[in-house]
């Protein structure tokens, strides 16, 4: 009861996740009294997915589109429609730490409720290491496979400054049989800004969080008579910064 005087809504479960926890609420008068995941003692302190996602007709239908074109899903006809159901979303996993956590939700698109699940729309909601909410952005995983590239390693993900975020996650040419052919892909506020090269590298060890508005790359360095597998020089750091209207990088990686 006393959650319930607090916040306007009951919690009926509970799932401790760091500084910002796990959980589902609900309110006799909404929605039939169904649970709905929810985000709990961040700021806000109990932010649902639903409310977390905004409009969520505008997302399905961007999730419609996008799996139409880039994975060449269609049901029925092309004009078909997915709708997003937050409340039956799945929580998949939890990273970070001090400097910030990301939750990955897993949300079903339907045609209706009833209607049995087509797709799985991923998404990530950003908070930093005190517990704000960033926002949230589609999973990159997908987009970087459209470019034929497959993801290594997690996204890293840090404040832009201005209450949006910075994405980058690092990519290997699909296919590669030894790995040298990796670029990193940058999102802000899920929107793609593009890679830290115009080629890929031939290793990059490293994608790391800087600060505020940078993440740093590491790549392999190559003396000139070094065989492909072994770099003799030492890696260098590039450090890219976003400036509030553009991505800008600290120098120049080796080999470009």
């Amino acid at each position: 009861m006393a959650f319930f005087l607090e916040h306007n809504v009951f919690l009926s479960g509970f799932e401790e996740k760091g500084q910002v926890d796990w959980g589902v609420v609900w309110h006799p008068l909404y929605d039939q009294s169904r649970g709905h995941p929810a985000f709990l003692n961040g700021t806000p302190p109990v932010l649902t997915v639903d409310d977390a996602l905004g409009e969520v007709n505008d997302l399905a239908s961007d999730a419609t589109t996008y799996y139409q074109a880039v994975l060449g899903y269609a049901q029925g006809t092309p004009e078909a429609k997915l709708i997003a159901w937050p409340q039956y979303c799945t929580l998949q996993s939890v990273s970070g730490g001090a400097s910030g956590q990301t939750f990955v939700v897993g949300i079903p698109l339907q045609q209706c409720r009833a209607c049995p699940t087509q797709r799985e729309l991923k998404v990530a909601f950003m908070f930093d290491g005190v517990g704000r909410y960033l926002g949230r952005t589609q999973l990159y995983e997908a987009r970087i496979s459209a470019f034929g590239f497959s993801p290594i390693g997690g996204t890293v993900t840090t404040d832009d400054g201005s209450g949006g975020n910075l994405v980058g996650l690092k990519g290997m040419c699909a296919g590669s049989a030894t790995g040298r052919c990796q670029q990193v892909f940058f999102f802000h506020n899920g929107e793609y800004l593009g890679t830290d090269t115009l080629s890929p590298s031939p290793g990059i060890p490293d994608v790391q969080y800087a600060g505020v508005a940078k993440i740093a790359v590491t790549y392999v360095n190559y003396a000139p008579s070094d065989p492909g597998c072994c770099p003799s020089l030492a890696p260098v750091t590039i450090t890219y910064s976003w400036d509030g209207t553009q991505l800008k990088a600290s120098g120049v990686p080796p080999g470009h």
